[in-house]
């Protein structure tokens, strides 16, 4: 190989790990809130941004984004391995899609990926639903059950959306646009990991901030062979306490 070829092959292989060095993401960190990701209006609301520890990184800053916005709503220097956002007396506008990012303030200034996305809600609007279990809010594994929700009549509303959700999961579960007051949704071949606390809400498709605050908790139960049945099925469950946890680390 003559010197001339080497010198331009060295040349390349330079060229393409810099460039390599500039694509290169941190670690996608995670995006939390509390007290929790569904509140009323006036509450005051944290999203804690957490990255994993890597004790090589220095010199970090968190931002907060959201979506349908092109900036990023707020930045700050990190306490630790986390950032805490905080959202004050929030009303149906903090309703949205957020994530968030940490970069490197100083050379190589690299960039992490943008965590997954969070669905902050704020209800209340309209009057609570009520939530069913049919044909039974305690089933077996491999059994079907539905979850119905309820609304209460309201002659001024246009088409809404009845949204599921479960605790300890981030999104809701299902949507449905139904015609009626109520909507179901169907859980189909259950396991014993879809047992649990559900709740629903429902929202005016024209007019998505207006929302009604979540139903009571249903709790669901997947019951094994031969295990007796409890007396009660379904309990009433409030919201954890605001003042239940100062972080949500993973």
């Amino acid at each position: 190989m003559s010197p001339a070829l080497m010198v331009l092959l060295c040349f390349g292989l330079c060229l393409v790990k810099k460039m390599e060095s500039k694509t290169e993401f941190l670690p996608k960190p995670m995006l939390c809130a509390l007290p929790r990701a569904i509140v009323s209006p006036g509450w005051n609301v944290t999203l804690q941004c957490w990255h994993p520890a890597q004790s090589s990184l220095q010199g970090l800053r968190f931002a907060l984004m959201k979506v349908g916005t092109t900036e990023a709503l707020q930045s700050q220097s990190p306490k630790g391995t986390h950032a805490d956002f905080f959202l004050p007396h929030v009303s149906t506008k903090n309703t949205g899609s957020y994530s968030c990012l940490y970069y490197e303030v100083t050379a190589p200034h690299r960039t992490s990926e943008p965590s997954e996305s969070l669905d902050l809600l704020v209800t209340g609007h309209l009057p609570k639903p009520s939530l069913l279990a049919r044909p039974s809010p305690m089933v077996s594994p491999g059994d079907n059950v539905t979850l119905w929700c309820w609304r209460p009549p309201q002659a001024d509303l246009q088409e809404v959306k009845f949204t599921l959700l479960k605790a300890g999961t981030l999104k809701p579960l299902q949507h449905q646009n139904p015609a009626e007051i109520q909507a179901p949704f169907s859980l189909l071949s259950v396991k014993a990991e879809d047992a649990g606390n559900y709740t629903c809400f429902y929202s005016e498709i024209e007019h998505p901030h207006m929302m009604s605050e979540p139903s009571s908790v249903l709790e669901l139960l997947v019951t094994g062979k031969g295990r007796r049945k409890p007396k009660t099925t379904v309990r009433l469950l409030s919201f954890p306490s605001t003042r239940a946890k100062k972080n949500c680390a993973p």
